[in-house]
């Protein structure tokens, strides 16, 4: 049922592991629970096993029918739209430069070509759970709003002082 769940706990601090444990496990039709277990689970409900107020360094969007077409309009009043690709939604949120994994979700693609998909990346140290869901709303709010103009500033504190920061990405 898929409400009975068995826990399988693994450290993970990057995403050539992450990526790893992700296929081995979706192999036998495992799912992933983000965030540390309260206790190990054995044929019984997630619910409440996680603290979903707890630090974290792994961020994960999970992206649910992200528009096909980005509109933007010039200062001049011309419309461009461009299609939204997952490289240019993270652009958007200021994300370029940062490694991710990307897990597609099964219904993507089948009636329309929107984003659905889950992003993993790992942050440069432990933020509080909040002040991320926080700074997301912010970024979030921002690129609705950004994608009226022609060549919006990013935001350099997104939130109340803070700047959320992310393991960059490197060639090796």
């Amino acid at each position: 049922m898929t409400w009975e769940f068995t826990s399988h706990e693994h450290e993970c601090a990057d995403l050539k592991t992450l990526e790893r444990l992700m296929t081995q496990h979706a192999a036998k039709g495992h799912c992933m629970i983000k965030g540390m277990l309260n206790k190990p689970l054995v044929k019984e409900s997630r619910a409440g096993s996680t603290d979903s107020q707890a630090p974290t360094d792994l961020l994960i969007l999970d992206l649910d029918g992200l528009p096909e077409i980005l509109e933007t309009t010039s200062p001049g009043g011309q419309v461009i739209s461009t299609k939204l690709t997952l490289e240019l939604f993270l652009a958007e949120m200021g994300l370029q430069d940062i490694s991710y994994l990307v897990q597609w979700s099964a219904s993507y693609g089948i009636n329309d070509n929107r984003i659905r998909a889950h992003v993993a990346m790992y942050l440069d140290k432990m933020y509080a759970a909040p002040l991320l869901k926080q700074w997301l709303i912010r970024r979030t709010m921002t690129c609705r709003y950004s994608a009226t103009a022609w060549n919006s500033p990013r935001l350099a504190t997104p939130f109340a002082g803070h700047s959320i920061s992310a393991r960059a990405r490197t060639t090796s």
